[in-house]
């Protein structure tokens, strides 16, 4: 190829991408004006605690949604999951399971040949026809790993996952408390570190839970009711033994 046909052919190629730069511009312009923003949900602090702003209007739940079982409920969600892993949905190892009389709250594993994937998911709780029922409201699933590997060690993940849980308060099952979770991987403990010494300004969680995902150890750590008004990218905490 002589310089002249080497010059054109580089300069359509600038050309094809500086159309294809303008297009991805345009797309998202018009993505972002098409996200109706919730009024009601404000991401910054407002130093109040629990902050419980729930996506769904919980009380236009049919009865028809309700199911006599969580399993039951979670199967028939009508939730993203990938359709190539409808693995899951099923609850193959119950990590947490919390209840009272309006929501129940539940970490699980499911597992496909040597691959798990983790699962926070929270269910309503109505009497129906003289039953208790449970209807899907939300879940958040991941690789814990692949997301823990993409912060950094366990002092750092468990700094991101305290800022995280302003935003995951409609998780838990009382509106009127703090709740504030999160998961250490052992094999990124620091020397001196573990994870039953976590404490969040001087509280102890109400559970620490060894768990193991695909061949690695794991701790599930909860506070039902953390006592603080500070938000979470500013709460003291500490691994240290």
């Amino acid at each position: 190829m002589n310089k002249s046909k080497g010059k054109k052919a580089g300069k359509i190629c600038e050309n094809i991408l500086f159309v294809i730069g303008i297009l991805g511009i345009v797309i998202l312009y018009w993505y972002d004006r098409s996200i109706t923003l919730d009024p009601n949900i404000k991401e910054s602090y407002t130093g109040e605690y629990p902050r419980y702003i729930s996506e769904v209007n919980e009380d236009d739940i049919p009865d028809e949604e309700y199911y006599p079982t969580m399993e039951e409920a979670l199967q028939k969600a009508d939730v993203y999951y990938d359709e190539y892993e409808p693995y899951q949905k099923n609850i193959d190892n119950l990590l947490v399971d919390m209840e009272n009389d309006q929501y129940r709250f539940i970490y699980y594993q499911s597992i496909q040949k040597k691959k798990s994937m983790n699962t926070f998911a929270t269910f309503k709780i109505r009497e129906v026809n003289g039953e208790k029922c449970y209807a899907f409201l939300r879940s958040y699933v991941r690789d814990s790993e692949k997301f823990y590997k993409g912060i950094g060690d366990a002092d750092k993940n468990t700094k991101a996952q305290l800022a995280r849980s302003d935003y995951m308060q409609h998780y838990g099952i009382d509106k009127n408390a703090r709740f504030v979770f999160g998961d250490i991987m052992e094999a990124k403990l620091k020397k001196g570190e573990s994870a039953e010494a976590l404490t969040v300004e001087g509280q102890k969680p109400d559970a620490v839970i060894p768990y193991e995902e695909n061949g690695k150890k794991w701790y599930f750590w909860y506070f039902t009711d953390l006592q603080s008004d500070k938000e979470g990218n500013k709460l003291a905490y500490t691994l240290k033994k």
